[in-house]
């Protein structure tokens, strides 16, 4: 993957405004061209997102991570939900993705809108709250699916946690409850379990 030549970022920004009625930050603009990939413009907080230091790592990221979407495009638009990427420092990102095709100033696009979904964990056991586990676990379930893989549930209750608290009090029942977690993540992951209640 190359630096293309940038497209003026008016030039772009005017094209976006005329043809979507907002513009969704972070994205990406990538050209193909003789069957090279090149970033003709990359939203800054992309390097945030994806843990890149400069933009050639991201270029480098982008083509090993994010190409692979515009591959096989069929039409002028596609979508991806709950896709997990991994940056470049190895976390496992939860993102929506949409690509659109579009020429700007003869040459042919992929505008590619990145949507990050936060994922947020329970404070006490550092597990997944729920709306998080259910997000990835959408995601994780088709992959496992399309993969020809099994998914289970498990479901299991501390039973006499609020008799342990009375005996030992809620430090300590705090403290079983941060091993019990990190058990469960040492075993299963930290983004495959979540604490109710």
């Amino acid at each position: 993957m190359e630096a293309g030549n940038m497209i003026e970022k008016d030039d772009l920004t005017n094209f976006l405004r005329k043809s979507f009625t907002y513009i969704r930050e972070p994205f990406l603009v990538l050209e193909v061209k003789d069957n090279k990939t090149a970033i003709v413009y990359a939203n800054k907080k992309l390097l945030d997102l994806f843990a890149c230091k400069n933009m050639a790592e991201l270029t480098d990221f982008a083509w090993e991570k994010l190409f692979p979407l515009t591959t096989g495009l069929s039409g002028d638009h596609a979508e991806f939900e709950h896709m997990t990427v991994a940056d470049a420092k190895g976390q496992e990102h939860l993102l929506n993705a949409e690509v659109r095709k579009a020429e700007v100033a003869g040459r042919e696009l992929h505008l590619c809108y990145i949507t990050p979904i936060n994922i947020n964990r329970n404070l006490l056991t550092g597990l997944l709250d729920l709306r998080s586990f259910q997000e990835v676990g959408q995601s994780r379930t088709r992959d496992w699916i399309k993969e020809g893989e099994h998914v289970s549930i498990i479901s299991f209750d501390l039973v006499g946690i609020k008799d342990y608290n009375n005996q030992y009090g809620f430090k300590q029942g705090d403290d079983l409850l941060r091993f019990v977690g990190a058990c469960l993540k040492d075993s299963f992951g930290d983004q495959a379990c979540n604490p109710v209640g």
